[in-house]
């Protein structure tokens, strides 16, 4: 009887959990030219299966690199070597200075059902390369630029456990 050869399949890394070690390690940048495609992959994979979920690091999967996949507006975007800056308070019509940071509570597919109240900037830009491989530079506002600034927190080791 001729035995029949099973095919490995590529194991798609899962959502580390609770106090992995790579959930508190500094990501590395993404070289120009590096082929990310493992990444994205396990990223879009993973944050498309959890139903609440809206962003994702690769350290998260395991992977020490500076890349980020967010859900914004329904649509997800592979963010690569992302970094922000905060867009400072503003006035309204009437002179009343519009708040530049807010207290909300945060959630992590790191560490299911966890609540945390973390404070955020509303209004930030980023700059980040894109799936292309494009300089890209745009402005978030609100839930957006909490959802990227806690996935770069996360690029940087930090969680919102430890009080990011």
């Amino acid at each position: 009887m001729a035995k029949v050869k099973s095919r490995k399949r590529k194991q798609i890394p899962t959502i580390l959990k609770n106090n992995e070690p790579a959930l508190s390690m500094v990501c590395e940048s993404v070289k120009e030219g590096e082929d990310i495609s493992k990444i994205t992959q396990a990223l879009l994979y993973n944050l498309t299966k959890h139903k609440h979920g809206v962003g994702l690091a690769a350290n998260q999967v395991g992977i020490l690199k500076r890349v980020i996949a967010v859900k914004i507006g329904g649509i997800y975007k592979i963010m690569i070597n992302p970094s922000f800056c905060s867009i400072p308070a503003e006035s309204d019509d009437n002179g009343e200075i519009i708040p530049a940071t807010e207290v909300q509570y945060e959630g992590c597919l790191s560490y299911p059902g966890v609540l945390k109240q973390v404070s955020r900037e509303l209004h930030i830009k980023v700059d980040y390369i894109n799936e292309q491989g494009e300089s890209v530079l745009e402005k978030y506002n609100d839930l957006a630029a909490r959802i990227i600034q806690h996935e770069i927190d996360h690029l940087n080791g930090k969680c919102i456990l430890k009080g990011v």
